[in-house]
């Protein structure tokens, strides 16, 4: 029996996602995630709008795209930091947005690659 098309809608959402969130984040500098700079919080709100996502599947995406770096770089799963997701899933969403850009960074080093390039592989992992 075939999916219903809500179900396939809602799982390439959280694909797109990823994939705008991930490549969006790779590009980013440090400089683009502290508070008094805007560009993070932008960056977000555009990623959700053009995807047409809400921010708690969002946020499952950006766990899911966690889980394909952390396969795809070698990283020790042991020792990378688990995010802790705030109550409000705005917050949530700004905070697990940061902790995966410095992973990207984490990643792309430990892989010796670039973070285009790991993010690249990682969203493979996801298809």
């Amino acid at each position: 029996m075939p999916v219903p098309e809500p179900a396939l809608a809602h799982r390439d959402a959280a694909r797109e996602f990823a994939r705008q969130a991930g490549l969006g984040l790779a590009g980013l500098v440090r400089g683009d995630l502290v508070e008094e700079n805007l560009t993070l919080v932008f960056a977000l709100s555009a990623w959700l709008r053009v995807v047409g996502i809400g921010t708690v599947p969002a946020c499952s995406s950006l766990l899911a795209l966690r889980q394909a770096l952390l396969e795809v770089s070698g990283l020790d799963r042991g020792s990378e930091p688990v995010p802790l997701l705030a109550r409000d899933s705005r917050a949530a969403l700004a905070s697990l947005a940061i902790y995966l850009h410095g992973l990207i960074e984490r990643s792309a080093t430990h892989a010796h690659t670039s973070t285009v390039t790991i993010v690249d592989q990682a969203l493979e992992v996801l298809e």
